[in-house]
């Protein structure tokens, strides 16, 4: 319940951000029209996909609502793929959707070590001298897509520390994994903390939008037990066979929880100390300084291609699946026999079997992407009958991506020419990044440029990076994207600078920080090379731009303000043209008639009469101002991005509704149960007020009045026993619906 519960607080966050954006990515108006004919149909599904993650996330993970979310994600998915929809993180929310339809933790265990396991061997087979000589983080800070200003700090620090950063990252995502498959539950709680550490922080130093949250969700499967405690009735002597097998088998599996339970502080010791010492195994260091800031620190890294292959060969190979669905199938059948201890539920037993005989073959279909890091056929390692069903699986759900395969981050980008000077640490040259950011400009005239302004990609180098996660800007997104090739390859890109001269109103605009005050006549592209400044340490590189002491003194706060650099967040250099400079008619006759794109806004739409796209013509007439939204600052004081605070009131507002719910529903408790007591308590005296009359105004015989009498102290002690017992009630009533 945990996992989908966060799963859908996800789907809210990544229905919610694309319904900001989709009128000006994929609408009709928009850089990329995806041809739909009707957007009010495209924003009811992503409202409602939203709705359904809400229902999940306040507590209704029904299959048929996580089925929902699914089916209205893959369909946007199938809308925007191109470019919008295409990053790694869209294909594992489908992946993790899918599984949560019929839940089963061994699933969701299995994808995170696959999509661990897969992000950690490409860094190794990649042979990227950043991954190799671990100097990434050296570079990622300031090359990541959409950095923070945590990542500023974070890049300042001393690079020794920053290779032992990289070496933690490749010991979460090549050796901790496997602890998620372990059939102790302690063993693999500290999984599950090494890996949410990760998440946690990289999602501080990069807007890396719902794709932590969503790894940590993923994870969490691990947390909980395989084996329930037991629940059985010994009062009963004779039982069935099938209850007195299924007992056996509960009570062995909470013996076996109950007994690693007991030596859990041991098991967590032992766990986190095999940790360290591969760790130390893989990445010994070198160091003088306890610091590890002076120069001659070495952090060697001992993970190779050839490494990598053995280890492959030693987990993902026939034994190793083997015990995967020995493990699987021993929880799973003592779930099962749950249903037959005590009064025996055949039926629920039969279903439960049902759903694991689904599970198993689906098992298999989250193997087979292993295919693409061991180049070997993973069917024949999968045991029969399983194998069949796997195949026969594969064939059918291949269409709606239910399993994948996983590289992010095969080499890391933004890496500079070393500078002939020494300053380097552990005998490798300095860490220089050159970041490639594309820089739009427009003119009036063609002598002055104005640069235009994104919302989040790096622009003015004294604006500092800003959070935006779970939401995810796409169109900045692809800026980046887009510098690291050309324009030819990104149409997109040439729509923007169409939509800029053209002048009027569009969605696509509003995606932007602050579109032209005036209509330009003019537009080009630079290509530039940014990096984040540094804090004056002792370990800075000089070629880098380092700040002046002052800025960072608080008794020379005045004379700091004055500093050309204390503002800058970063550091740039022109490299060469990207996009010469154009006109409308250029671009209309060149770029925008040949695509078939609209020359000026579409004419509005009436009111539709499909249900979808009613309801995502109602909520788009409402809250559309929301989409134009873009931050607020009270007092001055602190800055919070528009759509992030969106999503938030988004993943808060189930638990209001639920809440506002409870309260309603408490009072029509209060109402019901106190006019029950007025009721039951004033029948009661009546009952007893004619007991006590003379026997010649009502003459019941004996049987009767004795009747009366008895129901009438019967209803009046029931009354004054509610009374006293609501509060009681009500506290666990709460309790239980909590």
């Amino acid at each position: 319940m945990l996992v989908r519960r966060c799963l859908g607080g996800v789907y809210v966050c990544a229905f919610v951000s694309f319904w900001l954006q989709y009128p000006g990515l994929l609408g009709e108006d928009g850089l990329a029209p995806c041809g739909c004919g009707d957007d009010f149909f495209v924003s009811g599904v992503a409202v409602l996909g939203a709705a359904a993650g809400g229902a999940a996330l306040g507590g209704l993970a029904h299959p048929i609502v996580m089925g929902v979310a699914f089916a209205c994600y893959l369909k946007l998915y199938s809308i925007g793929q191109s470019p919008w929809l295409s990053f790694q993180w869209d294909i594992l929310l489908l992946e993790a959707g899918a599984a949560a339809i019929v839940y089963d933790p061994w699933i969701f265990r299995l994808a995170t070590v696959k999509l661990m396991v897969m992000s950690g061997v490409v860094k190794v087979t990649a042979n990227c001298p950043t991954w190799k000589h671990l100097t990434a983080l050296e570079y990622h800070f300031a090359s990541t897509c959409l950095p923070t200003a945590e990542a500023w700090w974070f890049h300042s620090l001393p690079p020794p520390l920053l290779r032992l950063g990289v070496a933690f990252m490749f010991l979460t995502e090549l050796v901790a994994p496997w602890l998620l498959l372990a059939p102790v539950t302690a063993v693999r709680r500290v999984g599950v903390v090494v890996q949410v550490a990760l998440q946690v922080a990289i999602q501080l130093t990069g807007n890396y939008n719902f794709f932590n949250a969503l790894t940590a969700a993923m994870a969490l499967a691990a947390w909980t037990p395989d084996f329930a405690a037991a629940a059985t009735d010994r009062r009963v002597a004779e039982k069935p066979i099938a209850a007195a097998v299924a007992e056996r088998l509960v009570l062995a599996g909470a013996a076996w929880e109950r007994a690693w339970e007991r030596a859990r502080v041991v098991t967590v010791a032992l766990s986190v100390a095999a940790l360290a010492v591969a760790f130390a195994e893989l990445f010994p260091v070198e160091a003088t300084s306890a610091l590890f800031t002076s120069r001659d620190t070495i952090v060697r890294n001992l993970i190779t291609p050839d490494w990598t292959e053995a280890m492959l060969r030693t987990l993902v190979s026939r034994a190793g699946v083997a015990y995967v669905y020995a493990a699987w199938a021993a929880s799973t059948l003592a779930d099962a026999s749950t249903t037959l201890v005590g009064r025996p539920a055949y039926a629920r037993f039969a279903g439960r079997i049902l759903r694991a005989a689904w599970c198993g073959a689906y098992m298999g279909l989250i193997l087979l992407p292993f295919r693409s890091i061991t180049n070997r056929d993973m069917l024949p390692l999968i045991p029969p009958p399983i194998d069949r069903a796997t195949a026969a699986l594969a064939l059918r759900l291949e269409p709606l991506r239910v399993s994948s395969s996983y590289g992010l981050f095969r080499r890391m980008t933004g890496v500079g020419p070393a500078p002939n000077h020494g300053g380097g640490f552990g005998g490798l040259p300095p860490s220089v990044p050159a970041v490639p950011v594309v820089v739009l400009e427009t003119s009036s005239d063609g002598a002055n440029w104005t640069e235009v302004k994104f919302r989040y990609a790096p622009g003015d180098p004294r604006r500092p990076p800003r959070r935006t996660a779970p939401h995810q800007p796409r169109l900045d997104w692809q800026m980046w994207f887009a510098a690291l090739g050309t324009y030819h390859h990104n149409p997109w890109f040439v729509h923007l600078c169409y939509k800029l001269l053209r002048g009027t109103p569009s969605p696509a605009l509003d995606l932007l920080e602050e579109p032209p005050r005036r209509v330009p006549k003019l537009v080009r592209a630079w290509l530039y090379h940014y990096d984040f400044t540094r804090v004056p340490t002792p370990w800075a590189i000089p070629s880098n731009t380092i700040l002046s002491p002052d800025c960072f003194r608080l008794k020379n706060a005045a004379a700091a303000a004055k500093e050309d650099d204390c503002g800058l967040y970063w550091a740039r250099a022109k490299v060469r043209e990207y996009f010469p400079a154009v006109d409308e008619t250029i671009l209309l006759d060149q770029v925008v008639r040949p695509q078939g794109w609209p020359e000026s806004p579409p004419p509005p739409r009436p009111p539709p009469r499909h249900p979808l796209s009613r309801l995502g013509y109602e909520v788009d007439s409402r809250l559309d101002g929301l989409r134009r939204f873009k931050s607020v600052a009270p007092y001055g004081l602190l800055r919070i991005d528009g759509p992030l605070l969106i999503i938030i009131l988004s993943l808060v507002a189930p638990f209001l509704l639920g809440a506002v719910v409870y309260i309603v529903d408490l009072g029509e408790f209060l109402i019901v149960r106190v006019a029950a007591s007025a009721s039951f308590w004033s029948y009661g005296t009546w009952v007893v007020a004619v007991e006590t009359l003379p026997a010649s105004i009502v003459p019941p015989t004996s049987l009767q009045s004795s009747a009366l009498s008895a129901a009438g102290r019967v209803m009046a002690t029931a009354s004054s026993a509610l009374l006293e017992n609501a509060p009681h009630q009500l506290v666990t009533q709460f309790i239980s619906r909590s």
